[in-house]
């Protein structure tokens, strides 16, 4: 099975994770509980599988050097490892690019020629209709029905996941004056020189977009704002005010707030309360001499999850158990109890079912409406134009142009990336 949660363990090689539990034995054979590795063994068959799926990185390498989409590719090459006559994919393309994207179809279509069976768990519907015969949709736990692929159309199968016709789809087209400006970063590199001179604004009242291949830096930016890269040179003025951004705390405390792409790693606690997360960032508001306004701490709670519409059943059950919807609902009533000025997502919807990404969309809108402003780096370009006032496209580390959103598409930003 392919887990839509990652799975390795970091301090181990690639192959080890490929072939976790059933490690190699002197002469190949492979069994379970193995207390004498054959590592050159264990290497050579992992090699044999990443070059079978048409992937290119070290086997020996270790995981948590590897970046998230050759992690993701890790946990498809464990799947494929293992064998069996049923594989489950749940989510498993969430941070690949279209190139590995479509050497895992070609592998589903080998797998199917060889008489495996696969259970394919997406929410892209586009990818169901390209390599699935027959869709289940499931709503609130249950089986809604089960259609031959090409019976049915993607708008229905919209409808019978969210019980509803969304219509046609709202996008953020009208432009905003760059006046109230809110963020102005200046010929910003990063000591990594993963960002290299980026200059751009962002407008009260602004959604902005940030769109590129991987590589590109999109996502740097974010982390640099949120204070989780070292900056070289450049200026960032917030405001009117000049600020350094040297650690979270920092950019929390200047009312930037970060919604990162693995919010299950870098954004909650999932062992803590719903509680607990909503309020991690003003524990100092809500508290005098270290002891917490129990009152104050349950109204503010009550008020920002009933604003993000979070569904749960108690405010004390554990963040763990929320859909992936709902955990970013939960990351966007935190950044809601912190009053911040501007909101960065990493990927936004990555792993988010139809329903609860339009919803979330609303929620963006709808904060960006307040005066605030929002920065949205993500590989979903539809996304992009759907909810961004303009859309910058970044390569190599620097900005290549930046579009306004009012009569651009999707082919046009595909042209640029290219």
């Amino acid at each position: 099975m392919i887990y839509q949660e990652r799975t390795l363990v970091p301090d181990l090689t690639v192959a080890e994770n490929m072939f976790i539990g059933n490690w190699s034995l002197p002469g190949g054979e492979k069994r379970k509980n193995a207390k004498i590795v054959d590592w050159k063994t264990l290497n050579t068959e992992a090699e044999k599988v990443i070059k079978k799926l048409g992937f290119d990185f070290d086997v020996k390498r270790l995981v948590r050097d590897l970046g998230a989409h050759e992690q993701q590719l890790v946990e498809i090459a464990r799947a494929l490892a293992i064998g069996g006559e049923i594989i489950i994919m749940d989510e498993p393309t969430a941070a690949l690019p279209r190139k590995d994207i479509e050497n895992l179809f070609e592998i589903i279509r080998q797998l199917k020629k060889n008489g495996v069976t696969v259970i394919y768990v997406s929410h892209h519907l586009q990818e169901i209709f390209d390599i699935t015969d027959r869709i289940t949709v499931l709503k609130d736990g249950k089986k809604v029905g089960t259609f031959e692929t090409s019976s049915i159309d993607e708008d229905q199968v919209i409808k019978l996941m969210v019980g509803k016709d969304l219509g046609q789809e709202r996008k953020l087209t009208a432009n905003v004056e760059q006046k109230n400006i809110l963020l102005e970063v200046k010929d910003l590199t990063t000591k990594d020189n993963i960002l290299k001179n980026i200059s751009f604004s962002l407008a009260k009242n602004e959604v902005l977009g940030i769109a590129g291949l991987i590589g590109s830096g999109k996502e740097a930016v974010g982390r640099t704002l949120a204070g989780l890269k070292k900056i070289e040179s450049g200026e960032i003025i917030l405001e009117g005010k000049k600020i350094l951004p040297k650690s979270p705390a920092y950019s929390i405390n200047q009312g930037i707030g970060f919604l990162p792409s693995d919010r299950n790693l870098e954004g909650l606690v999932l062992g803590m309360s719903l509680r607990e997360n909503v309020t991690l960032n003003i524990l100092k508001k809500i508290s005098k001499y270290l002891v917490i306004n129990a009152p104050k701490e349950q109204s503010l709670v009550n008020g920002a999850v009933k604003d993000v519409n979070l569904v749960y059943s108690s405010i004390e059950q554990q963040a763990d158990s929320l859909s992936g919807g709902n955990r970013q609902r939960l990351l966007i009533a935190r950044n809601l109890c912190a009053d911040s000025s501007i909101l960065i997502f990493n990927e936004p919807t990555q792993g988010v079912d139809v329903g609860a990404r339009e919803e979330i969309y609303d929620l963006i809108r709808n904060y960006a409406a307040f005066g605030k402003g929002v920065i949205i780096a993500s590989s979903d370009l539809s996304e992009l134009l759907k909810i961004c006032n303009r859309i910058m496209v970044m390569s190599a580390g620097e900005i290549t142009t930046t579009f306004n959103n009012d009569t651009l598409t999707e082919d046009r930003l595909l042209q640029e990336l290219a």
